[in-house]
């Protein structure tokens, strides 16, 4: 499978769009699997994709009850973030963010990941120290934060009103620059589309109880370097404020994984 790019979208604009390849392939059914998952989503399908690039666990089916993105996946908040309090936290989501960070590419398929940052106001002089007291242990555990006056977050954010007759006035802010959001049903669809291995999609209609979808093949084990968080950094203590399935073939391929579709604040 080609990467999709702006000269491949051109030539295929210019085509009329009649030569892009399938992107799923239709399998049948087998008898029996190594692995069954209950859920199409993004763990689900997540699941199926890193059993067989990490593991070499192929004969996999996927079992959802709905399309693609039809349940959480699909209706989140979209923010992808590691500003966590405890140490657990900070290193679980920290993995996952440098996971994000290259997420389009290892899938060939556009997630809609956006690091603009994720800014979290202080509008009392005890939430400003508590973020003080979480970026200190984020920056301890080796993530980006930083500690941003009233004037800061002005300069970041034009239109905010920072004035005193607010009627939550801010005093103050913590900023993960790494962080963003990101399309989870894209994710779903890129897991799906990704050339993971076979992937089967099954869907109940009125006349027949299964109807076969896609299938797919995995790709190399080799993953790019994620970028790498910044390391520890002097402490952020701040002077006391005032007051389904679908996937596609690629080159590398070498598993198969099968996913299957039954129709119809803790810091």
């Amino acid at each position: 499978m080609a990467e999709y790019s702006a000269l491949s979208l051109l030539r295929n604009a210019l085509s009329g769009n009649k030569d892009w390849k399938p992107a799923w392939r239709k399998p049948d059914p087998k008898a029996s699997y190594d692995v069954v998952i209950i859920g199409g989503g993004g763990h689900g399908l997540s699941t199926a994709y890193y059993l067989a690039k990490e593991h070499g666990i192929t004969n996999v089916a996927v079992v959802e009850k709905g399309y693609l993105g039809s349940g959480n996946v699909g209706r989140n908040t979209t923010a992808v973030r590691s500003n966590y309090l405890l140490p657990p936290n900070t290193r679980f989501y920290e993995h996952s963010m440098k996971l994000w960070e290259n997420l389009s590419h290892d899938l060939n398929y556009n997630v809609m990941f956006s690091q603009r940052g994720v800014l979290n106001l202080a509008h009392t002089p005890a939430q400003f120290d508590d973020y003080a007291r979480r970026g200190n242990s984020m920056r301890h555990q080796g993530v980006d934060a930083e500690l941003m006056s009233v004037a800061e977050i002005k300069r970041l954010m034009p239109a905010i009103d920072v004035s005193a007759s607010a009627r939550f006035p801010i005093i103050g802010g913590m900023m993960q620059p790494r962080a963003g959001t990101a399309r989870h049903d894209a994710v779903a669809w890129g897991y799906h589309a990704v050339p993971t291995g076979a992937v089967s999609t099954f869907s109940k209609t009125a006349k027949s109880p299964v109807s076969c979808a896609t299938e797919i093949a995995s790709p190399a084990l080799s993953q790019p370097a994620a970028k790498s968080a910044p390391g520890r950094s002097q402490s952020l203590l701040p002077a006391a404020p005032a007051a389904s399935c679908s996937l596609q073939e690629s080159t590398g391929c070498r598993s198969k994984v099968t996913c299957c579709r039954p129709s119809s604040r803790n810091r």
